[in-house]
């Protein structure tokens, strides 16, 4: 059993581009750390060097691909315009979505999946609505998904001996996607180990060991030249958005790490965490979505997470499983939380498990005596795509008024604003680094200090605390939103030689009051920012 009869490979990478496409031009989404990506994008693009502030070689971005890539959109539009930028980087994160989904496709054909579970896969990957945003707000996340979907089909689908290529080319890819891909790098490493290939002519797990040194080889070739570059041009391999973070995560421990893993599908029960992100919209932790949504997310994400653990299911779900699995475990524990744009290449990972446990339903089971269950298994698979359907509306409305009334018509307002009313050489602070850094142009001093070396430093002596860090590094504006303003300037920022003022409010909260939108926390919480100007005491 092969292809389905009523879907194509090429079908499914049309209508995946003409799904893309449409969202983003229906919301114009523009995620708020793209535009941190692009500042220093574009100064490579005009000559500037690869860095965010001319003459400061820092490597504030995390994602290779996810900065040479709008670096290239920049410079083929000829620099003049953003737009025009951020719509050719948008060509090629929609292929590369369009292209990811295509290659799932076949990769779950050729593994001998029922057609109709393949035809529910494909159904699947284009409703999901991450996928769909994240192809077109400017993230990296479709490359990722690329390469997930081309290390799947490397396991499963490939000739045998051209295995170890293939995978070595995934890898190298993931890697230069995003510098923690090596936790997908040591899951799949570990699952085809784990789970033996019980097919004739399958691979012994002497062959696999064989197999993943020489694909490691090859991912060090792939990836060897970014990491010499960086290391040459920056003093570092490390990514500072790593050390920021890092900075103000804590310690971290592998036995912490294996027992959060154990208990995770427990906790998940009762708190937002990476299995129910994983089938959610994007940001669904802020709240204001409906209760069932959360709890059917729930239940196949901790489905997913288990479902290795069915010694009798398939190799293909199990090894998809497990990965799911490693990396969902990696994104409860070591990043401050689980955020959107690292969800989806597990998202995807988890609907190829479901595609999987779909097969046996229609297969497997009636063979066992289960026939019962697959009217119900169809039924649940038909609501899966009515829920992405659902859910992919609801999200492309409230991406839509987030970029119309919060970013595009709050936070770019307060870079412009800066940026005309701030003096050449003035610093600014605040956390929201995207819009407000980019449009501002002023040297940025962000939490956790992404962009500046200073504020990590300043953040290590005075122990996180906000408000001496501003004292300390002096910056000559603060933009805050009213919780933050709170914290910081509670009690007056002990000065001798100056004080900060309100300058102005930026303010859109009215605009939101009367919206009846599915997720509307998430815009409440970017909805007012204060902005302080520092003047001398004798002012």
């Amino acid at each position: 059993m092969s292809a389905s009869p009523v879907i194509s490979t090429t079908g499914v990478f049309i209508a995946a581009a003409i799904i893309a496409l449409a969202y983003a031009w229906c919301t114009d989404h523009q995620w708020e750390d793209y535009w941190i990506t692009f500042r220093s994008a574009k100064n490579l693009a005009t000559g500037n060097g690869l860095v965010h502030n001319p003459g400061q070689r820092l490597h504030s971005f995390t994602s290779p691909i996810g900065v040479l890539t709008p670096a290239l959109g920049s410079y083929i539009t000829g620099g003049d315009s953003d737009i025009a930028a951020l719509w050719a980087f948008r060509a090629m994160s929609i292929a590369a979505f369009a292209g990811a989904a295509a290659l799932l496709f076949l990769t779950a054909s050729r593994t001998g999946l029922h057609p109709l579970a393949c035809a529910f896969l494909a159904a699947w990957l284009l409703t999901d609505n991450k996928s769909q945003d994240f192809s077109a707000n400017g993230m990296e996340t479709p490359f990722l998904q690329l390469f997930i979907a081309y290390a799947l089909w490397s396991l499963f689908a490939c000739r045998a001996e051209k295995r170890w290529l293939h995978l070595g080319l995934a890898w190298g890819g993931l890697m230069w996607t995003r510098p923690d891909s090596f936790v997908y790098i040591t899951a799949i490493s570990l699952s085809v180990l784990l789970f033996k290939d019980r097919s004739a002519g399958g691979l012994t797990r002497a062959e696999w060991f064989r197999h993943l040194w020489k694909a490691a080889l090859v991912c060090t070739v792939v990836y060897l030249p970014w990491f010499i570059t960086a290391w040459v041009y920056y003093g570092t391999p490390v990514p500072h958005t790593i050390t920021a973070k890092a900075s103000v995560a804590g310690d971290k421990h592998v036995w912490e790490a294996v027992w959060a893993a154990i208990k995770l599908p427990f906790v998940s029960l009762f708190r937002h965490g990476p299995l129910d992100l994983a089938l959610s919209p994007s940001n669904a932790n802020f709240g204001a979505w409906p209760l069932a949504m959360h709890v059917a997310c729930r239940i196949l994400g901790i489905t997913t997470y288990l479902a290795w653990l069915i010694p009798w299911l398939r190799r293909e779900a199990r090894i998809a499983s497990f990965i799911f699995a490693i990396f969902a475990a990696y994104l409860d524990y070591y990043p401050a939380y689980p955020a959107s744009w690292y969800v989806p290449g597990a998202t995807w990972l988890a609907l190829f498990t479901l595609a999987c446990l779909l097969h046996e339903a229609l297969l497997r089971w009636p063979a066992s005596g289960l026939r019962w269950m697959r009217r119900p298994a169809v039924i649940a698979a038909s609501l899966l795509v009515v829920f992405g359907i659902w859910m992919s509306l609801h999200s492309g409305r409230l991406f839509a008024t987030q970029q119309k009334i919060v970013d595009g018509g709050n936070r770019r307002d307060i870079g412009l604003w800066l940026k005309k009313n701030a003096r050449e050489g003035d610093t600014v602070f605040m956390e929201c680094l995207g819009y407000i850094g980019y449009f501002s142009g002023l040297r940025t001093y962000d939490w956790p200090g992404m962009s500046s070396p200073e504020v990590v430093k300043a953040s290590a002596e005075c122990d996180h605390n906000w408000q001496h860090i501003v004292a300390k590094l002096k910056p000559d504006w603060i933009v805050l939103r009213p919780s933050e303003a709170v914290q910081v300037l509670h009690g007056g920022i002990a000065e001798a030689d100056g004080r900060y003022e309100l300058a102005q409010t930026f303010d859109v909260t009215g605009k939101l009051e009367n919206l009846d939108l599915y997720g509307e926390a998430l815009l409440a919480f970017d909805s007012c920012f204060f902005v302080f100007r520092r003047v001398p005491n004798d002012s």
